[in-house]
């Protein structure tokens, strides 16, 4: 099993390594994003394999974490009808605004699998498959922040 990084550059570089990840992890998930880029997170192969994920055992857990979802609401998105579906094992919080945007996007995959996205425009980064240390880091940032998020007010009302 190759520990190395795998680099990508691109929307569609970035949706194979995500998929890769999901396809991989067996327990948690957890996902920072600036907005969830509907090239990356409203794809039907990526939704499906959050799905996939989440469904695979009653232990699975998708935790994401976003800046703005502004832009999930301006057009349909395709995690919005997933989330509201699999409650109880995806769950959507935003950051408040005092706590500050993310600066880079990043999802953690059982605690040793690592996306790093360092720069979103371009969607550049790398997948490492296992990197214990650095998911370690991300995961308590992630922790820190998911603590004082809260549940996004737009996602319950259009539960009602």
């Amino acid at each position: 099993m190759s520990t190395g990084a795998q680099s990508f550059t691109g929307h569609e570089g970035g949706a194979t390594a995500l998929l890769q990840l999901l396809e991989s992890c067996k327990r948690q998930v957890r996902i920072s994003s600036l907005c969830l880029t509907h090239a990356i997170y409203s794809e039907a192969l990526t939704v499906q394999a959050l799905s996939d994920f989440a469904r695979r055992s009653r232990y699975s857990r998708v935790e994401i974490l976003v800046s703005d979802t502004t832009a999930m609401y301006r057009r349909p998105h395709r995690l919005l009808p997933l989330i509201q579906r699999l409650g109880s094992h995806i769950q959507l919080r935003c950051l408040q605004d005092e706590h500050g945007p993310e600066v880079h996007e990043y999802v953690v995959g059982d605690d040793q699998q690592v996306l790093f996205v360092a720069d979103p425009d371009l969607w550049r980064g790398t997948y490492e498959l296992e990197s214990r240390q650095r998911a370690r880091k991300l995961n308590e940032a992630f922790s820190q922040r998911w603590a004082q998020a809260v549940e996004d007010p737009n996602l319950r009302q259009l539960q009602l």
